[in-house]
């Protein structure tokens, strides 16, 4: 017990990060573009005393709620299968969930992944394409293995257009088979030509009626924290 007690005055106290103000603006510079996100809405949330008037990071990530696009209380793994419980609110109803978009780049950068059509193409390509059953499912091309055919997910192809060109986005997703163990969540990547950026994103399998919905409400976040100038002047 002495020595416990010893420890115990000795050992510093651990002390959780300060964060800053969910409204708070953190200006951060891709290179390609600057950004001007809440901190509330980042799903990587340096302490507060980490930002700078302006951060240069490569890429950043993001969260936000469904149906209404409010920001996350809680961030990275806390947000668990995309249902948290947040202090101070009513557990999540059945129609919301979180969305995250991860990794948000510049889609011309070296060692950016291919554009999303390419992507579904190259994963049916591991199995054969003749071994899939197609069809238009919520507004996207769905792909599924065949009974009695190899396959651990299934893929979705979606592409939409936002008035003239190249204001569009296209996206693939996949979403794994019954029995793997990340089998609640489906993931792939979302390209929008308009800001010439790509970027991860998930959302739980068991909405993805709502993807395209989800989606947009990502490209109208992202559009609103884009700044006119990408030239990084």
């Amino acid at each position: 017990m002495a020595i416990a007690a010893l420890g115990a005055a000795v050992l510093p106290r651990a002390t959780r990060a300060q964060e800053a103000p969910a409204e708070q603006v953190v200006v951060i510079d891709t290179g390609q573009r600057v950004w001007r996100v809440p901190y509330g809405y980042l799903s990587i949330r340096p302490p507060a005393e980490a930002l700078q008037p302006v951060n240069h990071w490569r890429q950043f990530s993001f969260a936000f709620w469904m149906p209404d696009g409010r920001p996350t209380r809680t961030a990275g793994h806390d947000l668990g299968w995309l249902r948290p419980g947040e202090p101070g609110r009513a557990p999540p109803g059945p129609d919301e969930f979180v969305a995250i978009g991860t990794n948000v780049r510049a889609w011309d950068e070296p060692g950016a992944p291919p554009r999303p059509g390419q992507m579904f193409a190259n994963s049916l390509a591991v199995f054969g394409t003749g071994r899939h059953d197609y069809r238009e499912r919520w507004g996207l091309l769905e792909a599924t293995p065949k009974p009695g055919e190899p396959g651990l997910q299934d893929g979705y192809l979606a592409a939409r257009r936002y008035g003239e060109p190249p204001h569009d986005m296209s996206a693939y997703v996949s979403c794994p088979r019954p029995g793997r163990l990340d089998n609640n969540v489906c993931a792939g990547f979302v390209s929008l030509s308009g800001l010439e950026v790509l970027f991860h994103f998930r959302l739980p399998k068991d909405r993805m009626d709502r993807f395209l919905d989800a989606a947009d409400a990502a490209r109208r976040l992202l559009a609103s924290w884009a700044t006119d100038d990408i030239s990084n002047k």
